[in-house]
């Protein structure tokens, strides 16, 4: 309820400030649903001019007769008012169709403009017509003064009238007259005086337009509402939102109903030699103020009939120009367009307008600098529309400072126009990592500034930078805030926007610039509002709509898997072994997804692989497309080779199809560990190779040990029983008889004793199977040698002596 309370007051004021009031119903939803549906709040307008074409108006020089309206404001005016509606049009309402009629009376009354559409879709179609519809609006000398006949002119072609367009549409008629009443047949006559019974004339005047045009009650309390406001506020566009809406809506509300059962009416009375007002004034003034207007009296109306026509315009359209004599005049910046009117005493001059050393004088000058659309003058009065104004502080200057004192200027401001251009559509919904929006397909707000009326788009102004956010309110009910940098041709674009939620997005836009402040006026008109609002727009949404998850999963090596950094040692013998890496793409119930169908551009760099090994040690590689299996992609790692843990990051680097697919994960890892058992670690096979080479090295050695102190030649060993011959040629340095032994004797074992005297020694052990052993050292060459008590022993060689 909040939420639509804001966007009603903000529609509101939008109304308000550009156009005219919302009297929208409030008895019926529907109803003010139509009346806040159109984007600026307009209303459309029909409004009669009734002019009084007597004598007087024009004046009669033979018989020395002044003119009440010297300068033509009875025609110049009324011309001033079209042009007024069109520009209004163009620069505020680009959906209204205004509609105006003019009746002429004197003695009797005349349609000069019958009830015409104003709707001119740019200046080249208004400069075409503007000329002809102006020449219908012209001096005239109807004679005498009946304005009763006019009003039932006007009454008839209003009731004829019918409904047209889409906005509510409000009437009005706007009388200009000099005099009071003068109907020949009821005994008023130029060369007799003045015969009329006055007071019967004007009650039968005021039952005629009371009968014929009704005036709501409720339409008439919420104007003044609005109008005590706008005098407590000082104009229609100061007035708070809040204050509006509750005229507007909760106070004073009406209905469509009541705007066309309404006729608006403003009688200005022009200056006459004669005051005809103490006559009929009473029943004028009865007339304007049932109908929710005024007697405007003009005792000098050189000045105050356009003035007063600028009111009245302004009035039913709610707006609140600001009025100025000579001097500074702040022009805010990104304006879409604006009016200055010019009201002149006197014909002879033309005002000037500076800035920045660039001039306009009479509609001439700098015309481009200033943006000017549209330069008319309308006798004295000189009209101006611009189109995106330079902003700053313009100076406005008459010749003279009494020149000065007889003029008004009057300046209207057109509010700039933003639309949404992007995101157009249903936006893809990305919810991954946390991001609120996909890095790699961000989408953005654009939004376009232009003027209201011709599409002229609004650039940035780098002396009044554009502050520029947008509101987004997530589908959640939380919100974020998205700011703006300016591209091009006056579009403005955001900083990426949320997709992370399922569902309608509201986008509150509004952009602020710098006040310009007016040295001349007393009291600041930026101490409350340095910044000014430029453009606002509440009703932006964008939908973020479901797409399908991918995701991609490593085969293998499995999550805590182990492999063998070897291979066996048959067949393989013991080589390092690769890395196998194998990923599949799967939807989101892990059915295989194939990948052209998901992924877009190269196919074969879809997929980076980087494994992370122990010692810091890393290798990335691109994966391929499996031959086999279009869901699939390998790659073979065969470094680093190391044990230990390692793990594998596999990133997605290809685009996909983003309007459709989203992936649950851009990034994946697994971990497993690289090990080798032991009939595959070659470590092992070392030390076995190791051992058998010293056991080999060990018996070399020893056969070399034994051949260099080898025991050669023979051992003769002689008992009582006889004697016995040993050889001890074996190529070994020990030599142990076993065999064929002397009785008593179990073994004899003989080593190389060295060398004596050039001679080769022997050692010889006699282990006997009682007794100890005897042990002696026996000469090559020597005499025996007793061994035991019964053995002796005896060495021959006769060869080199070996150590």
């Amino acid at each position: 309820m909040k939420l639509i309370t804001k966007i009603l007051i903000e529609l509101t004021l939008c109304a308000v400030l550009l156009s005219v009031f919302l009297p929208g119903a409030v008895s019926a939803i529907e109803q003010d649903a139509q009346v806040i549906n159109d984007p600026l709040g307009c209303y459309a307008l029909d409004i009669i001019f009734i002019i009084d074409q007597s004598g007087s108006m024009s004046g009669d020089p033979g018989r020395n007769i002044l003119p009440n309206d010297p300068l033509g404001n009875r025609f110049y005016a009324p011309r001033y008012a079209l042009n007024w509606l069109a520009n209004n049009i163009m620069g505020l309402c680009t959906t209204a169709i205004h509609r105006v009629g003019v009746v002429s009376f004197g003695t009797n009354s005349q349609i000069d403009m019958p009830l015409t559409k104003i709707a001119p879709e740019n200046q080249a179609a208004w400069d075409q017509v503007k000329g002809v519809l102006s020449d219908k609006i012209r001096s005239q000398n109807l004679d005498a003064t009946d304005p009763a006949k006019a009003f039932k002119e006007a009454y008839m072609m209003l009731k004829a009238a019918p409904p047209f367009g889409d906005l509510p549409r409000k009437q009005a008629i706007i009388s200009l007259t000099d005099g009071k009443a003068c109907v020949p047949t009821k005994g008023c006559r130029a060369a007799t005086g003045d015969g009329m019974d006055h007071e019967l004339y004007n009650r039968l005047f005021v039952d005629q337009v009371n009968e014929d045009f009704e005036f709501s009650d409720d339409l008439m309390q919420q104007d003044e509402a609005l109008r005590k406001a706008a005098e407590q506020f000082g104009g229609i566009g100061n007035i708070p939102d809040t204050t509006k809406f509750d005229i507007l809506y909760n106070d004073y509300p009406v209905s469509r109903d009541d705007l066309r059962e309404s006729t608006y009416i403003w009688i200005i009375a022009m200056n006459s030699a004669e005051n005809y007002l103490e006559i009929d004034g009473d029943a004028l003034s009865q007339i304007a103020k049932t109908h929710g207007g005024q007697l405007i009296a003009l005792p000098e109306n050189r000045i105050a009939v356009p003035r007063e026509f600028n009111k009245i315009l302004s009035w039913l359209s709610g707006i609140s120009p600001t009025i100025l004599r000579c001097g500074k005049l702040a022009v805010d910046p990104y304006l879409g367009g604006a009016i200055l009117d010019v009201y002149k005493a006197a014909e002879g001059f033309d005002l000037k307008i500076t800035h920045n050393g660039k001039t306009l004088v009479g509609g001439q000058g700098d015309r481009e600098y200033f943006g000017v659309v549209d330069y008319s003058q309308f006798g004295v009065i000189e009209h101006y529309r611009f189109q995106k104004p330079p902003a700053g502080l313009w100076q406005v200057d008459a010749p003279t400072n009494s020149d000065c004192e007889s003029l008004e200027v009057a300046y209207i401001p057109f509010r700039s126009k933003v639309t949404m251009i992007s995101p157009l559509g249903m936006l893809p919904n990305y919810n991954l990592n946390d991001a609120t929006f996909d890095p790699a397909h961000p989408f953005s707000l654009q939004y376009k500034i232009t003027d209201a009326a011709e599409g002229i788009t609004l650039d940035e102004d780098l002396t009044y930078p554009l502050d520029i956010k947008a509101k987004v309110g997530l589908p959640d009910g939380t919100s974020q805030e998205v700011a703006f940098t300016f591209e091009e041709e006056g579009i403005w674009k955001s900083t990426p926007i949320p997709v992370h939620i399922l569902g309608t997005y509201t986008v509150d836009l509004s952009a602020y610039a710098p006040c310009i402040e007016n040295p001349d006026l007393a009291q600041s008109r930026c101490s409350d509002r340095p910044k000014i609002l430029v453009v606002q727009d509440a009703n932006g949404t964008y939908q973020v709509g479901e797409v399908s998850l991918f995701e991609f999963k490593i085969l293998s090596p499995g999550d805590g898997s182990t492999i063998t950094l070897h291979g066996n040692l048959w067949p393989e013998q013991l080589a390092l072994q690769p890395i196998n890496v194998v990923v599949q793409m799967v939807d989101a119930n892990g059915t295989p997804l194939l990948a052209d169908t998901v992924l877009t551009g190269d196919l074969n760099r879809a997929f980076m692989a980087t494994l992370s090994a122990p010692g810091n040690q890393v290798q990335s590689l691109v994966m391929q497309p499996d031959p086999t299996d279009p869901s699939r992609y390998i790659v073979s790692f065969s470094s680093p080779a190391v044990l230990g843990k390692h793990t594998l990051t596999i990133d997605l680097t290809s685009d996909y199809r983003y309007e459709t697919y989203s992936p649950a994960k851009n990034q994946i890892t697994s971990s497993f560990t690289r090990y080798d058992g032991l009939l595959n670690n070659p470590t092992f096979y070392m030390f076995i190779g190791g051992l058998l080479l010293l056991g080999l090295i060990g018996i070399v050695a020893w056969v070399m040990l034994n051949r260099k102190s080898a025991v050669f030649g023979r051992l003769i060993l002689s008992d009582n029983s006889g004697t016995k011959l040993y050889s001890l040629s074996q190529k070994k340095s020990v030599v142990t008889l076993t065999t064929n032994l002397p009785f008593g004797v179990k073994k004899v074992i003989v080593t190389n004793a060295g060398v004596n005297a050039g001679k080769q020694l022997i050692k010889i052990v006699i282990k006997q199977a009682k007794g100890t052993d005897a042990t002696r050292t026996l000469v090559d060459g020597g005499p025996e040698t007793p061994a035991t008590a019964t053995l002796r022993a005896k060495y021959e060689w006769g060869g080199k002596p070996t150590k």
